[in-house]
């Protein structure tokens, strides 16, 4: 519940409440808080925001996230398959 939260607050905020929220999710050890880094790395407009993202996902297991960023390289549109491909 707390990963959906983080989510949905995320979602709609900018810059520094975006870095807070994944702050926050670093704290959570669950699947989906990866795979929320993950999203963020690949759709956050902010590249601080997707540095960030994928600092946080070096510390997390691969194969937790490594789907998400796999199907944003097929992304109609190319500033996400260009971030999935950088993350």
């Amino acid at each position: 519940a707390v990963t959906r939260a983080l989510s949905q607050i995320a979602g709609a905020a900018e810059g520094e409440a975006r870095l807070e929220a994944i702050a926050a999710l670093e704290g959570v050890s669950h699947v989906e808080a990866t795979r929320e880094l993950a999203r963020m790395a690949v759709f956050a407009p902010s590249a601080s925001v997707r540095e960030r993202a994928c600092e946080a996902l070096a510390a997390r297991r691969e194969a937790d996230y490594t789907s998400i960023l796999v199907d944003a390289l097929r992304h109609p549109w190319p500033p996400v398959a260009r971030n999935a491909a950088q993350a």
